[in-house]
């Protein structure tokens, strides 16, 4: 439990959630969500978001190399429709999916099954998929979330 803890915070500092999560759902979803639906928006940046983690394909020792290029993306998608859903519910905060986002990095080490597949078996990991895009998929059909970003303004026009 102690090594799961610390690989937990060293993933969170080094392992790329940290870096990314504040470039995807603190910038760039917002962004997206000025011109598009959030649902737009979120499968846009899923794209994005998968194809970012293209060059981890080609390296060895990867979680991406065992992986099929088209599940993957499958999977991006889909926790990009959560992550964003997450954002929405709470108010614009990018803390919960740079949580999730470790949470689903460090789980390599905790499941490395179900995470972190070597190629030999890719069933567990396309049904951990599966049950992702289902809860994206129920997700998409949330009623749009509204944000606190702006004050309301007062009936007699004071402040």
């Amino acid at each position: 439990m102690l090594l799961a803890v610390m690989n937990f915070g060293v993933l969170l500092l080094f392992g790329g959630p940290l870096g990314e999560e504040f470039g995807w759902r603190g910038y760039a979803l917002p962004v997206l969500q000025e011109r598009y639906s959030w649902r737009v928006a979120s499968l846009i940046l899923g794209i994005v978001w998968g194809a970012w983690h293209l060059p981890l394909f080609y390296m060895a020792d990867t979680a991406q190399s065992h992986i099929p290029v088209g599940l993957f993306m499958v999977s991006t998608v889909a926790l990009s429709v959560l992550f964003a859903w997450l954002f929405n519910h709470t108010g614009g905060s990018v803390l919960p999916a740079l949580v999730l986002h470790t949470a689903v990095n460090a789980g390599g080490w905790v499941i490395p099954v179900m995470v972190m597949p070597d190629g030999s078996n890719l069933r567990p990991y396309g049904l951990a998929v599966g049950l992702l895009v289902a809860i994206a998929l129920g997700l998409l059909c949330d009623e749009e979330p509204r944000l606190p970003m702006q004050l309301p303004q007062s009936k007699s026009g004071s402040v």
